[in-house]
Order: C-alpha cells, then structure tokens, then sequence
C-alpha cells in the first residue's frame, strides 16, 4: 500500500508541477489519504483549481504597483463590498489597444440611479515606464494630496500649473519642496543682525518670527555684565576647607572627622602640611610596632619608587592611617607633594627697589669682570649639564619601552607583571634625574645669556622660566 500510494504521488507531482509549486503541492497532498480513491478525485479538482489559477498568472504582465489580481476575483470583492463617497478602487482593465492599464474608479452612494466611472489611469509606456493618462486637474490636486500629506492643497495645485498639468513633473517638485520643508525644519539657524552678532553669547538661536518684542525684553543686558572681570573669582574658603578635609577622610577611615579638621586648622589649612602632620602624628604613636609584612613593604616600595624625595617614614605613617590601601596613600602623598597652581604674577615677578651702591667704580669694574669669568665658566657647565640630562632623558624612553614590552607579553606570561612595574620605576628614577639637570643647565643657560640689564630666557621651558625669573630679576636690580 505504501508504494501504490509513493507511485500516485509522484504520478501526480509529474501532471501538476510545474505549473504548480512542488512544496505547495507537497504540503496538499499530506492532507488526503491516496489510498482512498473519493479523496484522490478530491486532490484532483483542488490541483486542477489550482493549475488553472497559476496558469493565468503566469500570462499576466508585470504590474510594477504590486496590486494586480485576478479579474474575476476583483469583481466579486467589488460586488461584496459596500461601496462610499469618495472611495477609490483601483482595477485592471484592458484597453483596446491591448496594454494593460489600471483604472481608478470613483463611486457615489449619493447618487442610486448611475455609478460614474473617471478616465483617469497608470498605463505602462512602451520603455516600461508608468504613465497617468486622462483625469481633471481635481483628480490630480486629490491624488498628489494622498501622496504628500504634508504639502498644502495651494502649493499643490500650484506645481500642477507650473508643470502644465503633467502629473510626473508635479511630483518631482513636491519631492523637492517636501525635502527642503524637513530639512529647514531641523537645521534651521537664524542668523544674528545688528549688534547681536557681536554678543558673546545669543541664547535661544532658531526662528525669531512672531518673537521679537519678547526677545527684546528677555535678554536686555547691561554692559557691567558683558564687561569681563579682571579679578579672578574669589574662592570660598570655607567650601575649600570643607572639600579639603572631606578628601582626608575619604581615604582614611580610621581618622574621626573632628582630628582631621583640627590638624587641618593648626596647619594654616594647608592640604599637603595636613596630610603630612597626621602621617606623621600616626606613625609617631605607632612606632613600636614590630616589622612590617611582606605586603606592606612591597608597597612601601612601589611608593619610594615613584615619590623618592618623600621621607620613608611619612610613607609608613601614610600607608596606616589608609589601612594599607595602596590608591588612597598614593592619592594623599601626590597632594603633598603637589606644587599650587594658582600663581600670580605678582607672585613670579617680585620688582624690589635696589640699594644705592656707595662704592666706587673700581669696585664696580670689579664685579663685572668677575660676572665675565663666571658666565664664561657657566657656558661650560651648560653643555656638560645638558648633555646629562639627554641622557637621562634617552634613558627614560629605553626604559619605557621595555616597559611596554614587558606589559604585551605579561597578557600570556604574568610574571612578565613584575618586570614592567621595575621598568616604569627606573624611567620614573631617570625622568628626575633628567629633569634634575635640565633645571641646573636652565639655570647656566640664563646665566651665560643674561646682562647687567636684561634677563634673557631664550631656550627655557616655561615650567624653567617661571622659576628661573623671579631669582635673575631681582640679581639684576642688585647689580643695577
């Protein structure tokens, strides 16, 4: 049985496929039983049906809309379906040239006794092309309304006449109009007249149509607020004492809140002399303590490493009163050692009036034979010390390198860990040994260059001129 029913299977796949679909035809004949011969004359009348139908959508065109269906099967859902005002149907129909076109039809419930059919349709040219032949200027205002909701009926009916009523040309227009519309809308910038373009800042920047008087009187501005301060923004002491003792206990939990402010006032609320006081203060009640553990000493060792001109035992007492967490000692010994930023010129610059030399010429001649000779041996120091520094500087970059290095390979191997750390401590230990001698060399280089008269600065950094200034201002108006 279950050959003879593998046999009329195939028999019937080889009489209907093609043009029926092989899974279509598949999944049908999974729903009879081909032994039963009332159900295979079933199978039959339903493959015919369907034959026939692929048949005739096979002769069909192309219909670029994608709407096209059968013709009898429009005209029962056109009988079935009620018609209303104003609704449009869109049906094939041939023409009697033979092109397929597709009409739009209108029908009116008002009106019982005749149905009006327009003449308007899409007839596929002879490049393949859609074409809208036939309708009134209504007809066309109301399609082109139904394609671009966004575009009014006047601007609408306004591209129709601009094109001659040529429907295709009308949509490119509107195409334009509606792109430009959206865009204008996002990007648009009014741009300032008068003496708003020279404000620093115009709020509200956009549209100011129907907004001017309102504009007006919001943002009237007095010259004492455009006018920049000279003076920098006083700083709130208080808030800084507050943010300066709230960043201790941060990071040392064992410490009371009230001991941290009262070292902070004792030490002229100075954040580094603070930290520095309750290092030490801890470490001096601590200092019975037996050896210290493997683990701390690494990490007194790290923070030798990258803060050398730091005392070891303000690193202990640092290290304990943060509970031996490495980032909050590292935090609170970089601003210890942190230099403040906010200098002043004044403060850089000191112009002092210099005292009345009462001695004789011969001992001004004297000391500028004397300044000779040591600019003369300074020419020499600089070139040594600057030498120096290279190559501590060159010292650095090597290290650095085989810091890196070393940090690529510890992804596979970690022990590789332990080496890149040594390797960016001894940059670290280069870069201040470099930096050490840049300073002296700086120092020799103003000296050869500098006068009676001027201080010279050419070939400083600016972080050496800075420090350089002040000394060699005040050595000229001694020598003046």
């Amino acid at each position: 049985m279950g050959s003879y029913s593998d046999d009329l299977r195939n028999e019937l796949e080889k009489e209907y496929c093609p043009p029926v679909d092989s899974a279509l035809f598949a999944a049908i004949t999974t729903d009879f039983d081909l032994t039963n011969p009332d159900e295979v004359n079933t199978l039959r009348e339903t493959l015919d049906s369907i034959r026939d139908l692929a048949i005739q959508q096979e002769d069909l065109p192309f219909d670029p809309s994608g709407t096209a269906n059968d013709p009898l099967d429009d005209a029962d859902m056109s009988a079935a379906r009620p018609s209303s005002a104003g609704q449009d149907n869109l049906q094939p129909h041939t023409d009697n040239t033979g092109s397929e076109s597709y009409g739009l039809d209108r029908s009116d419930t008002r009106s019982s006794k005749s149905q009006t059919t327009s003449h308007s349709t899409y007839t596929i040219a002879a490049d393949g092309s859609l074409q809208f032949v036939g309708g009134s200027d209504k007809e066309k205002v109301n399609l082109l309304v139904h394609m671009f909701p966004d575009i009014s009926a006047f601007n609408i009916e306004q591209s129709l006449k601009k094109s001659n009523g040529d429907i295709e040309k009308s949509m490119d227009i509107l195409l334009n109009l509606s792109f430009f519309e959206a865009t204008a809308d996002e990007d648009q910038v009014a741009i300032p007249k008068g003496v708003e373009g020279f404000m620093e800042e115009i709020p509200d920047i956009g549209r100011h149509k129907g907004r001017k008087k309102k504009r007006n009187k919001n943002n009237k501005v007095t010259f004492d607020q455009r006018l920049p301060s000279d003076d920098p923004p006083a700083t709130n002491k208080w808030e800084k004492g507050q943010a300066d003792v709230e960043f201790i206990c941060s990071r040392t939990p064992d410490l009371p809140r009230h001991k941290v402010a009262s070292a902070y006032t004792a030490n002229n609320r100075s954040l580094p002399g603070t930290i520095k006081a309750l290092a030490t203060a801890h470490l001096t009640e601590d200092n019975d303590e037996p050896a210290m553990e493997p683990v701390i000493q690494s990490q007194l060792d790290e923070l030798v490493g990258d803060y050398p001109n730091v005392s070891e035992n303000t690193l202990v007492g640092l290290l304990r009163i943060t509970r031996n967490m490495m980032s909050a000692a590292s935090e609170l010994v970089a601003e210890m050692v942190r230099q403040p930023s906010d200098i002043s010129v004044s403060d850089l610059i000191k112009i002092t009036a210099p005292k009345l030399n009462l001695d004789d010429e011969a001992n001004v001649v004297d000391s500028r034979s004397r300044q000779k000779k040591e600019n003369l041996r300074g020419m020499l120091d600089y070139e040594d010390e600057q030498a120096v520094a290279n190559a501590y500087f060159a010292a650095k970059t090597t290290a650095n390198m085989q810091a890196a290095q070393a940090a690529r390979k510890a992804k596979s191997d970690p022990l590789y860990g332990g080496a890149s750390q040594y390797y960016r401590e001894v940059a670290q230990q280069q870069r201040e040994l470099a930096m050490r001698h840049l300073c002296v060399a700086s120092e020799r280089l103003v000296d050869r260059q500098s006068t009676n008269g001027d201080v010279d600065l050419h070939g400083c950094q600016v972080p050496q001129a800075i420090r350089i200034a002040p000394e060699m201002v005040n050595l000229a108006w001694a020598l003046l």
